[in-house]
């Protein structure tokens, strides 16, 4: 029979808690109201284009990195692969690489009894048992504040350095999940900003050239006009000279 200190390693703290509630809740809200809200003028293909990137590559390093390697050592990787793959699966924010694979070789262990952190049974099998341990296997049990003991299911992932210092940085690839998109967009939009305004700097050398063209024409035909009077004013006077008089 399995105690509670045996599973469990503490409890999380409070903030780390907190951030569990926003990092569920907010993105969800904001991702209902962007669309409606932004689509047409401030989403652009870039957006979705950084949205489908992000997407795929920390679902890997989730699937591939937290599940299939440092989970179940399903395959053998260089050092730098392994920090690679836990640095992009932290960026999945979905809680630090150590708690994770915890979590998931505790899920393994005592999968759908007693000691499995997201099991459907945990609260019966009525209806509405089965309807709140749905609800529990897939989205409750994240709130849940007791930590699974790492010592017993991760020890070889707590002796591993890299491992250490990257579980210790949760918080800067969560800053970097977060800002990364934000900053990439917003280069890209100054940078077309830029090259609009040299566009608008440019079309107006182009108009005050055309203006200066024409006051240089404007200046030369009145410096011509008079000449041009003169010469017709003498024309007359010689065809007046020659013309036959009547008697």
């Amino acid at each position: 029979m399995i105690t509670g200190a045996e599973l469990y390693d503490g409890r999380r703290p409070i903030a780390a808690h907190i951030s569990v509630y926003l990092f569920a809740v907010v993105p969800f809200i904001a991702l209902l109201a962007v669309i409606p809200i932004a689509w047409g003028w401030g989403l652009t293909w870039l957006d979705l284009g950084l949205a489908a990137a992000c997407y795929t590559v920390t679902c890997l390093g989730v699937t591939v990195g937290f599940h299939r390697y440092f989970t179940h050592s399903a395959f053998k990787a260089r050092r730098w692969l392994r920090v690679t793959m836990a640095i992009v699966g932290s960026m999945a924010v979905q809680g630090p690489i150590l708690h994770w694979v915890a979590d998931h070789r505790r899920h393994h262990a005592f999968s759908d009894r007693d000691g499995d952190p997201h099991s459907p049974w945990t609260f019966g099998s009525s209806p509405a048992a089965l309807a709140r341990g749905f609800w529990h296997a897939h989205m409750g049990w994240i709130f849940e504040r007791d930590l699974t003991n790492q010592r017993r299911f991760a020890p070889d992932l707590l002796a591993d350095r890299d491992i250490r210092i990257v579980h210790r940085l949760f918080g800067l690839c969560t800053a970097i999940t977060m800002l990364a998109p934000a900053l990439i967009a917003g280069l890209e939009a100054a940078r077309r900003g830029a090259r609009h305004q040299r566009g608008q700097r440019h079309a107006a050398a182009e108009r005050l050239a055309e203006r200066q063209d024409v006051g240089a024409h404007a200046s030369v035909l009145e410096a011509i006009e008079p000449a041009r009077a003169a010469d017709a004013g003498l024309d007359l006077v010689e065809d007046q000279q020659h013309a036959p008089r009547l008697r």
